[in-house]
């Protein structure tokens, strides 16, 4: 069994409109400490470790002010929603 340890990166496998999906949901819970309370975060390293996603995931994903957006993330959405797509992590 391999150990992680916090000297090295961890890559995890995911499509892009995965990553949108995932980009949009994050931006929509971790934006309020109130929601953050709600969805059973207990410490602060797993709000920052949240945060620490956000932000590569902010470096790949379109912004929401980008035309077409919300279009495009409701065709991710429908997509995953369906089960069409399986991804493992590695």
């Amino acid at each position: 069994m391999q150990t992680i340890s916090d000297d090295h990166g961890v890559t995890i496998n995911v499509s892009s409109g995965q990553a949108l999906v995932l980009y949009e949901w994050i931006r929509r819970n971790v934006a309020s400490d109130v929601r953050l309370d709600q969805l059973g975060i207990e410490d602060a390293g797993e709000r920052m470790t949240l945060w620490t996603l956000f932000a590569s995931l902010e470096r790949v994903c379109p912004k929401p002010s980008t035309s077409g957006y919300s279009a495009r993330l409701e065709a991710a959405r429908s997509r995953y929603r369906a089960g069409a797509e399986v991804t493992k992590l590695t």
